[in-house]
């Protein structure tokens, strides 16, 4: 299912698409890639710093238990959370740029982001608070909803709806297509997740054979994650505007073509 724009990709909802999208937008979202990499590879050095037992697995245990159990613990983690998807959804701008022929840059997308993150933030509380209840009940309806809902972001961002309307408008997109599309995002979702993880393990394994200090394989460690992170990050924005794109044109179509 190929739908060609004049001025922009020929994207499809499918694994070529999304390679295709993927490649494409990397120039354009170094900048916020960048910076979502630098917040976490920093939170993570501070995290390894803070944890000095770390040869010791029962000191290591309680070091994490205590660093848990306090509020500043999960004061950074919810600030880093709200920065990450105001960066986050400056890459939905630019991926979507790419696609259609846009040309917004990443100074334009970032601020765009930021005068929509306090719908992005309402639309994230209800989109994780409903999915991760439908979970608990019972897995069927979460990952129903989990897929249904997931276009949210893109809706929020390129139509400007509010975060209600933007999960309305995500089910409407993803009608007909929760296969297809939960497919594609979660292909999408392990690759971003596991590809800085299997960077960050090998690296270390290969510092540790040749003879590095510990403190050299954590840099290194750290680099490479940092790395695979700006490459990571455009993958599953790909895959979430080359859906929402494939699917707002198909609503464009006469209803006989469809």
């Amino acid at each position: 299912m190929a739908e060609a724009n004049a001025r922009g990709l020929a994207v499809t909802a499918d694994f070529d698409g999304l390679w295709l999208l993927y490649r494409a937008s990397l120039r354009r979202c170094w900048l916020p890639g960048s910076l979502l990499a630098l917040l976490w590879t920093g939170l993570l050095a501070a995290l390894i710093r803070r944890l000095s037992a770390q040869d010791d697995l029962m000191l290591l245990v309680g070091q994490v238990e205590e660093l848990v159990s306090s509020g500043g613990f999960w004061r950074v983690l919810l600030a880093a959370s709200c920065v990450s998807t105001w960066l986050s959804c400056a890459v939905i701008v630019l991926v979507h740029a790419e696609a259609t022929g846009g040309s917004v840059g990443a100074g334009a997308a970032l601020a765009r982001a930021l005068r929509a993150f306090p719908g992005a933030v309402v639309g994230a509380a209800i989109y994780v608070g409903l999915t991760s209840l439908g979970s608990l009940l019972l897995v069927a309806p979460g990952a129903y909803l989990w897929g249904t809902w997931q276009l949210w972001v893109v809706a929020l961002m390129i139509e400007r709806a509010g975060p209600v309307a933007s999960l309305a408008r995500s089910w409407t997109l993803m009608r007909g297509i929760w296969w297809q599309g939960t497919t594609l995002t979660t292909v999408a979702t392990v690759a971003a997740v596991a590809a800085p993880l299997i960077a960050n393990a090998l690296t270390g394994t290969l510092g540790a054979v040749l003879g590095a200090s510990a403190s050299q394989v954590q840099l290194l460690s750290l680099l490479a994650l940092g790395i695979c992170v700006v490459l990571a990050v455009p993958l599953l924005p790909a895959a979430l505007v080359a859906l929402y794109v494939v699917q707002q044109r198909r609503e464009l179509l006469p209803v006989g073509s469809k």
